[in-house]
């Protein structure tokens, strides 16, 4: 999941190389992470239970994030 926020989501992890893990997506939270109502519409369309982002490194370096997310299986990390 990814915001504007870097304090939170993808830009977090980005930044400080530490998991995040999202356990129970909220609808709070995809109100958060929107960017406009047809955002909105699409991201609760795809049924989001549960996320994780994890940082891809290299010799320290953070190279990017890899975020797997569990959706209409109802299965949750």
């Amino acid at each position: 999941l990814s915001n504007s926020n870097p304090n939170a989501g993808i830009p977090k992890v980005a930044q400080t190389g530490e998991t995040e893990v999202i356990y129970d997506i909220t609808d709070d939270i995809l109100k958060g992470l929107s960017t406009s109502e047809s955002h909105l519409k699409a991201m609760r369309s795809f049924k989001l239970r549960s996320g994780i982002s994890v940082p891809l490194k290299a010799n320290e370096q953070i190279l990017g994030v890899l975020t797997f997310l569990y959706a209409e299986s109802g299965r949750r990390y």
